[in-house]
């Protein structure tokens, strides 16, 4: 996942991939603000290094991607040079292709940022996964990208690290794509180093021979080409072309760049172009990222050139030498050498197909005996138009029969064709000849040298005349701007003088219309400030009517809990009452069976007496009547719970609830649910389950619950102390809060100029309104002194001045004006005007909310929560959002609930 902005969707940079179990949570929340400007929106992606979001301006509106290093990292130096580079490669290269520098910010707290264009878009990557790019479509890709990274060099910057994954497509629009990530770029000059040295940047799967070390390890200009060319193949494949798994070895990755990729995937038009770019010497590729625009027209162009150079040749039938192999030992690349190296694959491309033609033609019509060929020696893989080698001149062969001159041209042609083919493919070129063969290739390549130095003389002349038509362009399209130009010019110096002489009949009408406007500001401000302290007014008695609501619903919740606990009494004295009917009545009616009992015992024992004594024993037993189990259990448990008061009843409650047993109401009544809970504990206690409890069992029970009990009413008491301390924290707030809108509305009746007689009110002849003003906050107007404060902050009628803006504004403040108070507090909150001071901040801040103005409670609340100023203090925070809230803040009352909601204050605070 890419740290890179820009981004609407995922993908992969070097600024770091998510690896190392790096999990911490993200830095900032969306809504939250960096540097007191950008507002965070959207966590973009996250990688080993750090992060990247979507962030707003929270003044002008403008989004913008903001990059930042993670904490843990911010004190390496090599990773914080990786991020300084970017940002001085982003500030220096300005290209519609590249993405946009917007700056670089640094926070209190020591902390870096990136600022950057954001662009809404997938990357090349991922767009690939829905489809692969047509060969239109690729071409218009490598335009554009070519020239974004020409602007880059330009500027003497290589990338290094060119992939899909850092191409980025606003709106999913190939004509908007953007080059992303120059945090490894490194400077052209040779001398110049990089802070990962010369060590591997980049990504193995696109990285030139070059960047693993081939080829002498230098990495330039060319270096990108080669990377590009990757890119544009993924791009008409779908898949990146396989150069080597660098998980299975480097010798894969090294070999797989010592011969060109296999382009079998590769549409058949695009090949010849992507070859070029993909050659694995430096030297055989464009020697600049303009050469790589409209590649594939530069090579039409070399072929048309070598066809128009082959078909005399052919025509003629004039006999041809076989193509020796480009030599091993290359001179060095540069200027016009270089251009014809890069180009040779495309000559040799045209020059074979016209041989190969006539040979295939000569086959049909002669049907001559071969005739064994000469090769030359394969001493390198790379193809080029050189000169034969040097052999030992033969002795003059005696002329041939004018019979036989025709077969031998048309042998001669046939080896030409078949040795141009076999140049073309260096893998069959083998070290074989013969002195026949050989001598046959020297007479041929007499001949062709004539041509090809024909040949060459012709490409020179067309290369100079397109040099001067592109040098006669450059100074048509130079000529054609100048004269835009001087037009826009004319243009613009015509419009200032209109806009001149419109301010100057405007500064007339202004002035007219000042001394009018100013007796109309003046009873405006009078207006203004009656207006205000009526406001207010307002405020302190909405403040009041809501404290006193709150105050009210308090005291009905009271009165409601003591009601209820009152009828929760009653109807605990009412159960209590009939428990004790019915264990009265239960009593009376066992005592009725014993007695019923007695008597019949009695009566039993007369007749037993009167009859014989040979009467069985066993039938005396037989006629006794007897109780029931069930019958003698409830009477039991009734005669229990007939001995318990109401309180002892609630007591077991309690207890068994404590553990764990009862959930019911403690209300004293012994229902079906206390005697399962009684039976649930005798259970548990390896008790007879007798739903009933005898005194000592009571005292069991209590001693074993008498720690939770303790642990409960501990909790209780807590939660008391609790609720009492917040009920009397926000009594005492709210009695600030009414304090200081009295104090307020107070000091708005009775606040006047600190001047003497009405001469300052008034505007003197021919003073301007700005000038009033001056005067008047240099006599200690106070009002005057914010509003000229203002007027410097904006540049309203004066040049801004934020030094200015902060002097009047401390004036004002000074003598108690809130929001002066609240705008000082803003200034040295921002480091505007004067030395950034959270501390400052957090003073006036706090002058200015005690005296009960909103935003001031606000951005206080703000600081208390964020610990800038002041230690961190969520109850603090709480309270003035809470202040600022009653007073409609809705910003402080979103505030006050996220703390609530993740449990930093109480949820009834």
């Amino acid at each position: 996942m890419s740290e890179d902005p820009k981004i609407g969707r995922s993908s992969s940079s070097s600024f770091g991939s998510a690896s190392g179990g790096y999990q911490q949570p993200a830095l900032f929340e969306a809504g939250s603000m960096i540097c007191f400007t950008y507002q965070v929106e959207a966590l973009l992606a996250r990688g080993g290094m750090g992060e990247v979001y979507k962030t707003r301006h929270s003044e002008i509106g403008t989004e913008h991607a903001i990059k930042i290093v993670r904490p843990d990292l911010a004190n390496s130096e090599k990773i914080m040079e990786l991020f300084r580079r970017e940002a001085s490669v982003l500030r220096t290269v300005r290209d519609d292709a590249i993405v946009g520098y917007d700056g670089v910010l640094r926070d209190e707290e020591g902390r870096v940022y990136l600022v950057m264009e954001f662009v809404d878009g997938p990357s090349l990557t991922s767009f690939l996964e829905d489809r692969v790019l047509s060969l239109d479509e690729v071409r218009r890709l490598r335009d554009r990208l070519a020239r974004g990274l020409a602007a880059a060099h330009d500027k003497g910057v290589i990338h290094r690290d060119m992939s899909p994954d850092n191409v980025i497509l606003g709106q999913g629009d190939l004509e908007q794509a953007k080059i992303i990530d120059f945090g490894i770029a490194k400077l052209a000059d040779s001398s110049a180093t990089t802070i990962i040295g010369d060590d591997f940047a980049g990504r193995y799967a696109y990285a030139s021979p070059e960047q693993i070390g081939l080829y002498g390890g230098q990495v330039d200009v060319r270096s990108d080409i080669y990377s590009l060319g990757l890119v544009l193949a993924t791009a008409a494949t779908g898949k990146a072309l396989n150069m080597g798994e660098i998980s299975e070895s480097l010798v894969s990755v090294i070999e797989a760049r010592k011969r060109v990729p296999d382009f079998s995937s590769v549409p058949p038009e695009l090949r010849p172009e992507l070859g070029s770019m993909l050659e694995p010497d430096p030297a055989d590729r464009p020697q600049s990222m303009r050469e790589v625009i409209g590649l594939d027209r530069r090579l039409r162009d070399a072929e048309a050139m070598a066809a128009e150079a082959a078909a005399p040749e052919a025509e003629a039938k004039i006999p041809a030498a076989p193509l020796a192999a480009e030599p091993a030992a290359r001179p060095s690349a540069g200027g016009g050498e270089s251009r014809r190296r890069w180009l040779a694959p495309a000559l040799a491309a045209g020059v074979t197909a016209i041989a190969a033609g006539g040979y295939f033609v000569w086959q049909e019509s002669a049907r001559a005996p071969e005739t064994p060929v000469a090769r030359a020696p394969a001493e390198s893989a790379s193809l080029g138009l050189a000169a034969p080698t040097e052999q030992a001149a033969p002795a003059p062969a005696p002329a041939p029969t004018p019979a036989a001159a025709e077969p031998l041209a048309s042998d001669e042609v046939a080896l030409a064709g078949e040795a141009v083919i076999e140049a073309a493919s260096a893998a069959e070129i083998q070290a074989a000849a013969d002195a026949k063969a050989a001598e046959e290739a020297r007479i041929a390549a007499e001949a062709k040298a004539a041509a090809e130095a024909q040949a060459a003389a012709d490409a020179k002349a067309a290369e100079e005349a397109r040099i001067a038509a592109e040098a006669k362009a450059a100074a048509e399209a130079q000529a054609a701007a100048d004269a835009k130009a001087a037009e826009e010019a004319r243009i613009a110096a015509e419009a200032k003088a209109a806009a001149e002489a419109q301010a100057a009949a405007d500064a007339k009408a202004a002035e007219e219309a000042r001394i009018a406007a100013e007796a109309k500001a003046a009873a405006e401000a009078q207006a203004a400030a009656d207006a205000k302290a009526a406001e207010e007014a307002r405020v302190a008695a909405e403040a009041k009517a809501a404290a006193e609501a709150r105050a009210a619903e308090t005291k009905a919740a009271e009165e409601a809990r003591i009601a209820a606990e009152a009828k929760a009494a009653a109807e605990a004295q009412a159960a209590e009452t009939k428990a004790a009917e019915e264990a009265r009545i239960a009593a009376e009616a066992q005592a009725a069976a014993e007695a019923r009992a007695a008597e019949t015992k009695a009566a039993e024992e007369a007749t037993i007496a009167a009859e014989p004594a040979s009467q069985p024993q066993e039938e005396q037993v037989a006629a006794l009547p007897q109780a029931s189990a069930a019958d003698l259990q409830l009477a039991m448990l009734r005669a229990a719970e007939a001995e318990l008061t109401a309180e002892q009843r609630r007591e077991i409650q309690r207890d068994l609830r404590a553990l764990g047993h009862y959930e019911g109401t403690i209300d004293g009544s012994f229902g079906p649910g206390t005697r399962t809970a009684i039976a649930k504990y005798q259970k548990v206690a390896a008790l007879d389950a007798t739903g009933y409890l005898l005194p000592e069992a009571r005292a069991a029970l209590a001693e074993q619950a008498a720690p939770a009990r303790a642990e409960e009413q501990r909790l209780a008491a807590e939660k008391a102390a609790a609720e009492k301390l917040a009920a009397e924290t926000a009594a005492a707030d709210r009695a600030v809060a009414e304090a200081a809108a009295a104090r307020a509305q107070a000091a708005a009746r009775t606040r006047q100029p600190a001047t003497t007689g009405t001469s300052l009110q008034a505007a003197l002849p021919n003073e301007s309104e700005v000038d009033r003003l001056v005067r008047q906050a240099e006599g200690g107007d106070v009002l005057a002194q914010a509003s000229l404060g203002q007027r410097y902050y904006r540049g309203d009628g004066v040049r801004r001045d934020l030094a200015e803006a902060v002097r009047w504004t401390l004036e004002a403040a000074r003598q108690g004006e809130a929001r002066a108070q609240s705008n000082l507090g803003f200034y040295y909150m921002k480091g505007e005007g004067t030395d950034r001071n959270p501390a400052e901040a957090v003073r006036w801040w706090r002058a200015a909310a005690e005296q009960g103005l909103p935003q001031a409670q606000y951005n206080l609340g703000v600081l208390y929560e964020q610990g800038q100023g002041v230690q961190v203090d969520y109850g603090e925070a709480a309270k003035w959002y809470d202040l600022a809230a009653a007073q409609g803040d809705r910003n402080a009352s979103e505030r006050l609930a996220g703390l609530k909601r993740r449990g930093l204050v109480p949820a009834g605070n």
